[in-house]
């Protein structure tokens, strides 16, 4: 669904759509990826908007820049892409491990994912 900067639907009114169910323009021609980092980001201004929108406030527009991107490659190897810079192999996957267990808001499932659980 194309949906405008304010995250609400181009042409249906009282429709608002959030990542991969949403085109969220980025540029011209382009569109947000639907990726985490913008689906969390996205909820949160759509929120917003929609209670601005019932209480007649102003709307904010979904404006946001990709921190970068990680992917696991299994046996401790990964590739990353952040700030303009690529990483691969065990570094890469150090850093991937260490941001997906900031995500995790409690201590016994870090624990587990790091494997020194019983």
């Amino acid at each position: 669904m194309l949906v405008n900067e304010l995250l609400r639907a181009a042409d249906i009114p009282n429709l608002w759509a959030i990542w991969d169910c949403a085109a969220v323009p980025k540029a011209e021609n382009r569109f947000a990826p639907p990726m985490a980092q913008h689906a969390v980001r996205q909820a949160r201004i759509c929120a917003d908007n929609i209670v601005a929108e019932l209480t007649g406030q102003a709307l904010t527009p979904f404006r946001f820049q990709s921190l970068g991107s990680l992917a696991s490659l299994g046996r401790r190897s990964a590739v990353a892409e952040a700030m303009g810079d690529s990483l691969s192999g065990f570094i890469a996957w150090i850093m991937w491990r260490a941001i997906y267990l900031t995500k995790f808001p409690v201590w016994d499932r870090k624990i587990r994912i790091l494997g020194i659980g019983s």
